[in-house]
């Protein structure tokens, strides 16, 4: 009721506003998400950034648990307690559109590929990252094909010149490379988008 009086105060069109309070829970809903989107890729492209630091000017430090271990795990908790806000707020936390389910994919592509090499080493981190960043370049497409959101069309374009830019060059360069897009095709999209959202739904 807030939101129409809010609205109607706009002067819009009583059909527009119908609209806009039935797709508000939804967008309420993608804004959070783009949040945690926005967390987790700032969260990766610190430990990749850390890392390249720590291989390129040896650092004597054990990576695994200060850089990467104790980062996952805290950000981990984080999330479990963001999510359960969610669910407490809307209900059930659920993967709520076919984007969605894509994006579910490929979050368990990536895992599977990122856990299965460095338990067989079957490929070198240069082309593992080279694989991880199609399988973005794959659900951002996806994610604009069904949203038509700006943002998501050029980070589809962004993460192909990342997997073609990560061939060309060596380790541990390519972390460096990979931390720094994750920043400009994750991070920084999802803060658009989320200020978009924001703007609709207050």
């Amino acid at each position: 009721a807030l939101i129409k009086r809010k609205l109607k105060l706009m002067d819009l069109p009583t059909n527009s506003i119908d609209r806009i309070v039935t797709d508000y829970p939804d967008m309420a809903l993608r804004k959070r998400h783009h949040i945690l989107v926005l967390f987790w890729a700032l969260l990766f492209a610190k430990c990749f950034i850390l890392e390249y630091c720590v291989v390129a000017y040896a650092v004597p430090i054990n990576s695994v648990t200060y850089v990467w271990s104790l980062s996952l795990f805290m950000a981990t908790i984080a999330s479990i307690v963001y999510v359960d806000l969610i669910r407490r707020e809307h209900g059930e936390f659920k993967v709520y559109s076919r984007s969605g389910r894509v994006w579910a994919v490929c979050i368990a592509t990536i895992a599977i590929a990122a856990l299965t090499s460095f338990a067989f080493a079957w490929i070198t981190i240069k082309y593992l990252l080279g694989i991880i960043a199609l399988v973005l370049a794959v659900g951002y497409g996806v994610q604009y094909f069904y949203r038509r959101e700006p943002p998501a069309l050029r980070c589809t374009v962004g993460w192909c010149l990342c997997a073609f830019l990560l061939l060309q060059i060596e380790h541990p360069y390519s972390l460096l490379v990979f931390g720094t897009c994750l920043i400009a095709f994750a991070a920084f999209p999802s803060f658009l988008i989320y200020l978009r959202l924001r703007q609709q739904t207050v």
